[in-house]
């Protein structure tokens, strides 16, 4: 399902509080990450920089972009 709205227009899969999924979750987003990346698909997963480790999800690919605070 995921592939064919990407081909009409890109699209963009958000998760967030990463850190919280469950072990099965954390699968099924790893999952994702491996099955669509030929498709024209962003994931964008948050994390709280906090908290250590990540359980089931620290394996997942990415970047990092640390955030300033904000206000204030």
């Amino acid at each position: 399902m995921f592939e064919e709205v990407a081909a009409r227009q890109p699209l963009l899969l958000v998760v967030e509080d990463i850190q919280w999924l469950d072990r099965s979750s954390a699968e099924v987003v790893r999952f994702l990450t491996r099955r669509l990346r030929e498709a024209l698909i962003m994931l964008l997963v948050t994390v709280r920089a906090e908290v250590d480790g990540l359980g089931p999800t620290r394996s997942l690919p990415g970047e990092r972009v640390e955030l300033g605070q904000v206000g204030g």
